[in-house]
Order: structure tokens, then sequence, then C-alpha cells
């Protein structure tokens, strides 16, 4: 996909950003789907950000990702507020309530909701504003026979709106870039290939079978007549989130000490930070410790000592030179 297409669609998409959140539950994927998400649009040209919100340290607990899409370069965070898309895992689901996923929607937003209910029904169901496009799509099929999260697959229809709005782009070029983005985020995981193979399968079936509306002339004409002047700035080759941005940083400084305790909602730092030690590309001493205090006893102990010390736990971490 050339640089001028990719510019056409950060015109499309606009200067103001557009805001997106995912209401599910603690380990239903919200967190590493607006990840994903956020990396492929990358791939077409548009700037993003996402993060999550952290609740109750449980699994199963309601968590709601953010996730910040622009034509321009973002400077702002991700918000649950003015949402342009709000995709709901569960619209039935007592740990959100309806006000939250429903009412946070700006006029021309787009609702996503996972259900087996028509867009009518639902609209009556849980009282959709007509100014507000709602879309439904049950993908509870390919969780069950593809051992897939609905997060990722939902994402699709986040997707579809966009091009909707007059976004182009090849699928043959996208799939490949979805195909890579995936097999990364996954490599860790046994049967690897069969968990990209299914996500490949469930988020481009969706994406096909979903309707929005027509607006494939509307399309092609605003394309063609596009003035790209004013968003020649492409997104970043690559994206990193903001645990492996700390995580980087580390590596460049090469603390002599760096102790490690595992929790929400720094244990992305330390993980990452562990990969770049067992590769070699630190060379320091890298304690994994048992709990937040002992982490910050030993960097203590590292710096009486004359050494460089630093440790992550949940709250702001610490470092002590």
């Amino acid at each position: 996909m050339d640089g001028i297409e990719k510019q056409k669609n950060r015109v499309i998409i606009g200067a103001h950003p557009l805001a997106g959140r995912i209401f599910v539950r603690a380990g239903d994927g919200g967190v590493t789907a607006a990840k994903l998400f956020v990396s492929l649009i990358k791939e077409i040209g548009i700037f993003g950000k996402t993060a999550p919100d952290y609740g109750p340290e449980r699994r199963g607990a309601p968590v709601g990702t953010n996730f910040i899409i622009s034509g321009k370069e973002l400077r702002t965070q991700a918000s649950f507020q003015n949402l342009s898309f709000s995709i709901v895992v569960n619209p039935d689901d007592a740990g959100w309530k309806k006000a939250q996923w429903r009412d946070a929607v700006v006029e021309g937003g787009v609702i996503i909701l996972n259900t087996k209910h028509s867009v009518e029904d639902a609209s009556k169901r849980y009282l959709i504003p007509k100014s507000i496009t709602l879309v439904t799509c049950n993908v509870i099929n390919f969780r069950k026979s593809r051992k897939v999260p609905e997060t990722i697959t939902l994402l699709a229809v986040a997707l579809k709106s966009l091009v909707s709005k007059g976004m182009e782009f090849s699928e043959d070029y996208l799939s490949n870039k979805w195909k890579t983005i995936i097999a990364k985020e996954f490599s860790g995981k046994a049967l690897a290939e069969k968990i990209v193979q299914n996500n490949m399968e469930a988020f481009w079936g969706t994406y096909h079978d979903v309707r929005l509306f027509d607006a494939e002339e509307v399309k092609k004409v605003v394309h063609d007549s596009i003035n790209a002047s004013g968003f020649e700035k492409s997104s970043p080759d690559k994206l990193l989130t903001g645990s492996e941005a700390v995580a980087e940083v580390w590596r460049q400084i090469n603390p002599g000490v760096f102790a490690m305790f595992p929790i929400t909602s720094s244990t992305e730092v330390g993980q990452t930070f562990s990969q770049f030690w067992a590769d070699g590309r630190v060379d320091i001493e890298f304690i994994h410790t048992e709990s937040e205090h002992s982490s910050f006893m030993i960097i203590i102990a590292a710096v009486t000592a004359g050494c460089k010390g630093s440790d992550i736990n949940r709250l702001t971490g610490h470092v002590i030179w």
C-alpha cells in the first residue's frame, strides 16, 4: 500500500481523535484485541493509542479497554468518554450498566453488540438513540467452533465502519499484515499456527458478513477527490505498549540490579525486560522476587553497595540510584 493512499485514509479519519471502548470481563482478551487493532490500522496509515482500565485484580471482573485513533499524531490519552465506537461483548452483562456503553457514545457514533438480536429488536431492547448507528452480530459461534475470543472478532466490525466512511485498502495487503501481527502476538502459545488461522477466519468472516449501509458509490467519489495536504506525517513504523517503552528505557539505562515482582499493571515491563536479559541485551543482576516489598529492599541494598538499582511495582514504580 503506497504512502499516498495511506495519506488519503488519514484525511478521511481527520485530525479530530475518534475514541473507542471495548466492554468486557477480565480474561476475555479486551486488552490484547485493542492493541492488535491499533497495530492493524497503523498499516493503513492511521495513528492509534490504547490503554486499559485496571479494576479488581481477578479473572472475570469488568474491564474496559480504551483506544483512540486519528489521522494526525496523537497527543491525548485514550478516553472512555465521547466514544465514536462502543464494542460490547455481552450487552446483558450485569457487570456493566447499559448507560456506560450506550450513553457515552456521541451522535454519529457506532455501537457494536455481540448478540443474536436483530438491529431492530436490539434498538428497542437497549433503547439505542436513533442518532447512533447500531450494528449487531453474533460471533459466539466463532468462539465455540474456533476457540477465539469475541473481542478480536468484533473489531472487524469497527474496521468495516471505517471503510464505510471512505477508507480504502487492498484486502490481500491488510490480511497479510494482520496475519503477521497475530502471529507475533501468539508466537509463544501452543498450537500458535492454529490460533492464528482461527482468528483470521473469524475476523475476516465477520468483516464480510456484517452489513452497515451501502456507501460504495459515496466512498469511491470521496476517495478519488481527496486533497491530502496537511496529512503528510505517517504513523510510526513500530508501535510499543507503554510497558514495552518503559522496559526499553531501562534497557538503555542498563542498571546494575533489576528486581521484579510481576503484578498488574506493570507485569509487561518485567516480562519485556526479562527477555532483554535472557537475550543478553543487558548486563545486570535480574532478580524475580516474591513480593513488592522484597524487590524494593533488594534495590535499597544494591544502592547501599554502590550499584544502580531499579524495580517495578503496580503503582508508579521505584528507581534508586
